[in-house]
C-alpha cells in the first residue's frame, strides 16, 4: 500500500505510556491522549482540521486498527514519489490506485483544478501532485513485477469481452459519486437506460447495446456508459452470466460458502462491516453491519421471529447503532429503524445476493 503527502511524525517522551506495553493499551492512551489535546484548543489540532478528522477516524476504527497501522516500528509517511521509486528499484512498477476512478483525471482532479493538470504527462509528477488537490493522506496502490503495456485497444478489448451486473438492486444514485465538483451535463445512456438492464443479469457490452431502447447511442457511447458505471462501483464485473431470480422478504434463506458463513458470524460478534466472497464474480463483495444484521436474519432466523431478534439486540447494553453518520438512541427507535434498514436491504441487496448465488433459499 502506498502513502498520500507525507506527515511528520514525533515523539514526546512526557505522553503517557501502557505500563504493560500492549500495543492496543497504548493505543488508547495515546488516543485519548491526542483527544483531549484537541478538546482543550491546542494549535496543531485547531489548525488543521485534518489531523481533527484522522483523530476522529481513529477512535472510530477502532485501537487494534491504530495499533496496527500507527505503531510499529516500520511506519513511516512518505510522499507517492518516494515510493514508486523505492518499488521501482525492486523491479516493481505502479499500474494504478484504488478506487478506479481515481486513475481517470477528469473524474480525480476538482474541475478549478484541471486547466493546471492538463499538461502533466509524467504519472508519477501526476499521481504526486493529485494527492495535493485532493487532499489524499491513505493510498491504495497497485504495483506489478514489470512493466504493463497500457492501451485503449486493451481497455476496450476487456469491457466488450466481459459481463457486468449490478450488486444492488436500486438505482444508481446509490453508487459511489465519481467526483465531488463535476457533474455531466451530456445526454448519456448511463444511469437512464443502461444500469436498469444490468440489473436484470449480467450482460455485455454488445447485448446492451443491441437493446432497442440503446440502438440510437452507438456501441460506443454504451461501452463509455459501462466503464463509467463501473468506475463508480454501479456494475461490477462478472465471471459467469446471472440471471434475476425471486427473492420473498419472508423466505429463509442459507449461505451456501464456509467462508461466508463464518465471515458474517464473525462480522455480526464484533459490529463490523463483512467481506463476503462472490464466485460468480470472482471478488468479493462488503456488507455493513447493519447489512449483516439483516443477512443472519435471513438465513439464521424464522421470519415469526426476525422483531423478536432484533429487540433483544438492541437491548444490549453494548449496542450501538449508527446509520448514515447518525447515531440512533433508545431502544425502541433503534428497534424502528434497525427494522426499516432490514427492509431497505431486502428491497436492495437480497434479490442481488440471490442471484449472484451468495445466498439460497434454504
Amino acid at each position: 500500500m502506498g502513502r498520500g503527502r507525507a506527515r511528520s511524525v514525533s515523539s514526546w517522551q512526557g505522553a503517557p505510556r501502557s505500563a504493560s506495553g500492549d500495543s492496543v493499551a497504548r493505543a488508547r492512551e495515546g488516543v485519548a491522549f491526542a483527544k483531549q489535546m484537541s478538546e482543550l484548543g491546542a494549535e496543531y489540532f485547531t489548525s488543521n482540521p485534518a489531523a481533527r478528522a484522522m483523530l476522529e477516524k481513529m477512535e472510530k476504527l477502532g485501537f487494534a486498527y491504530v495499533a496496527h497501522e500507527y505503531l510499529h516500528a516500520h511506519w513511516v509517511p512518505m510522499y507517492f514519489a518516494q515510493l514508486a521509486a523505492e518499488m521501482a528499484g525492486r523491479g516493481l512498477h505502479f499500474v494504478g490506485q484504488l478506487p478506479l476512478y481515481l486513475n481517470y483525471r477528469d473524474l480525480a482532479i476538482p474541475q478549478p483544478l484541471a486547466a493546471m493538470f492538463a499538461g502533466i504527462d509524467d504519472r508519477v509528477a501526476f499521481e504526486s501532485l493529485k494527492d495535493f488537490a485532493i487532499n489524499e493522506y491513505f493510498r491504495r496502490d497497485v504495483f506489478i513485477k514489470g512493466r504493463d503495456l497500457r492501451s485503449a485497444t486493451a481497455t476496450q478489448t476487456y469491457l466488450d469481452a466481459t459481463l457486468f451486473g449490478s450488486p444492488v438492486q436500486g438505482a444508481p444514485s446509490r453508487a459511489r459519486r465519481l467526483s465531488p465538483t463535476t457533474r455531466s451535463t451530456t445526454r448519456e445512456p448511463s444511469s437512464t437506460r443502461s444500469c436498469p438492464h444490468s440489473r436484470r443479469g449480467a450482460k455485455t457490452v454488445a447485448t446492451l447495446a443491441a437493446r432497442p431502447e440503446l440502438m440510437g447511442f452507438g456501441i460506443a457511447r454504451v461501452r463509455d456508459a459501462v466503464m463509467r458505471l463501473a468506475l463508480g462501483e454501479a456494475i461490477i464485473p462478472m465471471r459467469e452470466p446471472t440471471h434475476a431470480a425471486p427473492a420473498p422478504r419472508g423466505a429463509l434463506y442459507r449461505l451456501p460458502s464456509t467462508y461466508n458463513r463464518a465471515a458474517l458470524r464473525a462480522g455480526l460478534e464484533n459490529d463490523t462491516p463483512v467481506a463476503l466472497a462472490v464466485a460468480t464474480a470472482g471478488t468479493g463483495i462488503e456488507l455493513s453491519s447493519i447489512e449483516a444484521v439483516a443477512l443472519f436474519l435471513l438465513t439464521e432466523v424464522a421470519h415469526e421471529q426476525r422483531t423478536e431478534w432484533v429487540r433483544a439486540r438492541c437491548g444490549r447494553e453494548s449496542f450501538r447503532l449508527t446509520v448514515r453518520g447518525s447515531a440512533v438512541h433508545g431502544e425502541d427507535e433503534q428497534v424502528r429503524v434497525l427494522l426499516q434498514e432490514i427492509d431497505g436491504f431486502c428491497l436492495a441487496r437480497l434479490p442481488k445476493l440471490v442471484e449472484m448465488g451468495v445466498i439460497a433459499r434454504a
